[in-house]
């Protein structure tokens, strides 16, 4: 769950939690009212008067921070000479250019401190959003019972505010202060009830299930303790993002699997200078506290998740022989029987070695391979086709290690995407698309060369990862003389072999165009 579903989540509950409270304050009031002789309905629109007068107190208070921050940012801008004094009539364009500027002109603290008043500008405006939109609902409400025109109730002062409340209620009334009193009160208590992060720890200690980012979550817990905390992708996190909730759980399950891609390493984890300089190795700065707690709890603390049920067999077969020695079993066989249609086999390789032109183009650091992507054109054209026929939509991932042939793909797919009804096509990195799935995966193998170099391809978790996205299909595109002379420890290599000696659900295949 993404931290800002999460914080969705608790905003709606609060909100529940908010009219609740709203509901049972009110009651008591008219039933108080009732008692002293005070009309309910003066009570009503009394109330409606002291609320208004608090959102509008709120809505100046906001305006006044939000106009202090943004001279805050203009003045850091105009220090940094990324905006002149002449742009100050323009100043809300001129520091929207200036800001694109400022990574090359601000000090790291200058820009630190940048960020953080962006931060806080745009949180302001939401609240300043949020509030006139409650000054609106109050001033609708009071316009049905006092007749007052909407616009006029939001033009008045505080101070006519009040005078109005004082017209409601009888000054003879010994209650008359008192009521002015609780009225005061609950608007105050109205407008922070529910809208305030002190309330988030009485909320979370209500509720048997809590749902967060590991680091995200760390706003709301605060002193809470759990009785279990269980942490998905666990593999795919630091050491210091999974410690912050089992720091504040009895105890924990991680659910994660090892052999698909590892948390993102920074470049001083990859520097050999800053290695030896502390006398560590690659192989310590890639474990996680998940392969730590692996190699180390004893076995009635380790289980293993050995029936997969995203990946129809042919697929799930495939991934279980080459990156979980055999150990993985698949649990689904309804073979989509339309996908024949086109595809050979649930598993298709189609390879470009016979084509022209099916050698990679370097791309300044990156590598793109226009071949592939003509024959990945074409086969999604003809699972459009397919797709169409049967009446049935399709989610189609095109999967590649690099940047320029995703960049090309784009480009070839972006005027056809938008005719393709029964598709929904997405092209993306490897990296970026795991822990995601699709009906159909298309790996573009990308690189082909005389060298045998192979850059990503050696990667044995990245392409664990790229094949097992696909629900029902898998396709793999690329030169296959060029996979098969790498070195026979090389993934691809070992992917070519089991496609090859499984003829009864994967093919190879020549790709035509």
């Amino acid at each position: 769950m993404s931290e800002n579903v999460h914080s969705l989540l608790l905003e709606e509950q609060m909100e529940r939690w908010r009219n609740e409270a709203i509901a049972r304050s009110q009651e008591f009031l008219d039933n108080w009212s009732a008692e002293k002789g005070i009309s309910q309905h003066d009570i009503q629109v009394a109330t409606l008067w002291q609320e208004l007068k608090a959102k509008l107190t709120k809505i100046e208070d906001l305006r006044t921070k939000l106009e202090s921050r943004k001279q805050e940012e203009y003045n850091i801008l105009v220090a940094a000479d990324l905006l002149t004094a002449e742009d100050q009539e323009k100043s809300k364009g001129r520091r929207k250019q200036a800001k694109g500027r400022r990574k090359q002109n601000l000090s790291s603290d200058n820009l630190e401190e940048l960020q953080l008043l962006s931060e806080e500008i745009e949180e302001l405006q939401k609240q300043s959003k949020l509030a006139r939109e409650d000054r609106d609902k109050v001033a609708k409400r009071l316009q049905e019972l006092s007749g007052i025109d909407k616009q006029e109730l939001s033009r008045l002062s505080s101070d006519e505010l009040d005078r109005q409340i004082d017209n409601l209620l009888d000054p003879n009334n010994p209650d008359a202060k008192m009521i002015q009193k609780l009225l005061g009160l609950q608007a105050d208590w109205f407008d922070r009830f529910g809208r305030s992060y002190q309330f988030n720890a009485p909320l979370i200690k209500r509720s048997s299930v809590v749902a967060g980012t590991c680091i995200g979550i760390a706003k709301y817990i605060q002193d809470i303790e759990f009785d279990l905390c269980i942490v998905d992708e666990a593999s795919k996190a630091m050491a210091t993002e999974v410690l912050v909730p089992m720091a504040r759980s009895r105890r924990w399950i991680l659910v994660g699997d090892p052999k698909q891609l590892p948390p993102f390493q920074d470049e001083a984890s990859r520097d050999t200078e800053f290695l030896n300089k502390y006398d560590l190795s690659g192989e310590e700065i890639r474990e996680t506290l998940f392969d730590r707690l692996l190699e180390t709890l004893p076995e009635a603390c380790r289980k293993m998740l050995a029936i997969q049920h995203r990946m129809v067999a042919p697929i799930g077969n495939l991934i279980g022989e080459c990156f979980y020695e055999g150990k993985l079993e698949s649990a689904r066989t309804d073979i989509d029987e339309n996908l024949g249609l086109v595809l050979p086999q649930p598993v298709t390789w189609l390879t470009t070695s016979t084509l022209k032109n099916y050698r990679e183009q370097a791309a300044n650091s990156s590598y793109n391979n226009a071949t592939e992507v003509k024959v990945i054109v074409k086969a999604i054209e003809e699972l459009n086709i397919m797709a169409e026929s049967a009446q049935k939509k399709y989610s189609i991932a095109v999967l590649s290690g690099y940047a320029a042939q995703l960049k090309l793909l784009n480009r070839q797919l972006s005027s056809k995407v938008k005719v393709w009804q029964y598709l929904t096509v997405e092209c993306n990195t490897v990296d970026a698309f795991q822990g995601r799935e699709a009906d159909i995966v298309i790996y573009s193998v990308t690189r082909s060369n005389k060298e045998n170099k192979i850059g990503f391809l050696r990667d044995k978790a990245r392409l664990n990862v790229a094949l097992s996205r696909g629900r029902v299909g898998l396709v793999i595109v690329g030169d296959h003389h060029f996979c098969r002379n790498l070195p026979t420890d090389n993934p691809l290599h070992r992917v070519l072999d089991y496609i090859e000696n499984h003829s009864d659900d994967c093919q190879l295949t020549e790709a035509t165009l």
